[in-house]
């Protein structure tokens, strides 16, 4: 999965509350990862993010 952030500061803000086993690309404001539930709700709900599912 891929989530997509709108800003750098939401970005940073989701990186701090995960704990690693992720790959981030600061350039395009995305990482990607297995996420549990809860770190997608927070992602999408509180810090506006989008997810992305791709083959």
């Amino acid at each position: 999965m891929t989530l997509h952030f709108t800003t750098l500061e939401n970005f940073g803000q989701f990186i701090k509350t995960i704990n690693g086993g992720y790959h981030a690309n600061v350039a395009n404001l995305t990482i990607k990862g297995d996420f549990r539930p809860e770190e997608l709700q927070l992602a999408q709900q509180i810090l506006n993010a989008t997810l992305q599912i791709r083959n």
